[in-house]
């Protein structure tokens, strides 16, 4: 009897490659209106050398922009404001991001997502970051096997 169960495509087939990236000094307020741009929630953080050094999310913003908010009061949203505007990517973004390779199953990165929190991981070859998969792109992969 045949196996007609055909192998999963490598990440490099599915990965999104046109990225926007954030450099680590960008200021949060920058980034924030490149997701509302966009259209995203992710974008992967670029040190000085153009290599990966974090993560940064809409969910990551939201929730510095809380704790940043020291002040409740109508007179002091001024200075909460101005608070937010002072903090850089590089404050707010996860450091230590697991990272995939090209030739990595879209299997794998499925069981990441399933153990995992995040959404989004960065497709690294050598130190060059080359491409982000997310959960939609592997729904669009399999959407559009038909």
């Amino acid at each position: 009897m045949q196996n007609n169960i055909m192998p999963l495509p490598p990440c490099r087939d599915v990965m999104t490659r046109n990225l926007k990236c954030v450099p680590e000094y960008e200021q949060l307020s920058t980034v924030v209106k490149l997701f509302e741009e966009n259209g995203f929630h992710h974008a992967p953080v670029l040190n000085k050398d153009g290599h990966l050094s974090g993560i940064i999310s809409l969910t990551d913003i939201d929730k510095m922009r809380m704790s940043a908010s020291i002040f409740k009061n109508e007179t002091q949203e001024e200075y909460n404001e101005a608070l937010f505007e002072s903090l850089f990517a590089k404050a707010v973004m996860t450091r230590n991001v697991v990272q995939l390779h090209p030739s990595d199953s879209i299997e794998h990165a499925h069981r990441i997502f399933k153990e995992n929190k995040f959404r989004a991981i960065p497709i690294v070859e050598g130190d060059q970051l080359v491409g982000l998969i997310t959960p939609l792109d592997l729904l669009d992969y399999f959407f559009n096997q038909n």
